[in-house]
């Protein structure tokens, strides 16, 4: 798929009666919560050892951009010092960089721990690479959080003696996936009560269906929204029914007796 012209105009499996759920395929219901992004900040400074290089410092540098920007892998691990701009405070990812082919600029916030993160190894000139080796030149790893989450979760895995691999059932159980980090940013941005469409444009999707399966919300961030929305108005405020009972019984006790407003 993806192609143009499309290789396949319609499923071949149709004729068996077999549909492809699209939705389910694309989209993930694993969240980072705060709690667990802490764990693994923590967990990232602890094996920032000679053993432990992609799971240490680095790791902890783009866990904190995704988490940020909502960067793809691949378009994370191509920024230069050249893409970011100081003056306005803005990543650019090039239209090469994208997986859809569309240039986009990131906002970071000036003084906030990714510009930190950026600051490092600014003064290695405009063609290093921000997240690759200090000397600011790509190192080739793709992954490597498979670490940080298992001591985030509290797994002594063999991994923590150097040059040992990590329990893969662990990781099973754990279920963390790098670009959960980046599902993890656009749903943030949602809760924060952010456009739909500003959401489209800085996780860089052709189609706002896209970005729609792509966010789930938790319960405590939709009572929170809904709490910082809507009810703030006392127009719409849930109707205080101490309030309502006691109006009823004066007017009972009066002699007289009106239905109550609920505030309207």
């Amino acid at each position: 798929m993806g192609r143009s012209p499309a290789v396949f105009e319609r499923s071949p499996f149709s004729r068996f009666g077999v549909k492809i759920k699209t939705k389910a395929e694309t989209r993930r219901d694993r969240r980072v919560l705060p709690e667990e992004e802490q764990r693994l900040l923590a967990a990232a400074e602890i094996m920032d050892s000679p053993d432990h290089l992609y799971a240490g410092s680095r790791m902890r540098d783009r866990i904190i951009c995704a988490l940020e920007t909502g960067c793809r892998r691949r378009e994370m691990l191509l920024i230069r010092n050249r893409h970011i701009g100081w003056d306005t405070h803005q990543i650019l990812i090039p239209a090469e960089h994208a997986k859809d082919a569309e240039a986009r600029r990131i906002p970071f916030r000036p003084g906030g721990r990714l510009a930190a993160v950026l600051e490092c190894r600014r003064f290695l000139g405009p063609e290093a690479h921000v997240f690759g080796t200090p000397a600011g030149v790509p190192d080739g790893v793709q992954n490597g959080v498979g670490d940080d989450a298992a001591l985030a979760s509290g797994q002594k895995t063999e991994r923590l003696s150097a040059h040992a691999r990590v329990s893969r059932e662990a990781l099973r159980r754990i279920d963390l996936h790098w670009h959960d980090l980046r599902h993890e940013a656009a749903c943030r941005w949602l809760a924060a009560g952010w456009d739909l469409r500003a959401i489209q444009l800085l996780l860089g999707h052709a189609d706002l269906k896209t970005t729609q399966r792509y966010l789930n919300v938790t319960d405590a961030e939709l009572l929170r929204a809904m709490n910082e929305k809507l009810w703030k108005n006392d127009r719409l405020a849930p109707p205080d029914c101490q309030q309502i009972v006691s109006k009823s019984v004066m007017l009972v006790a009066g002699g007289g007796f009106e239905p109550p407003t609920f505030g309207l």
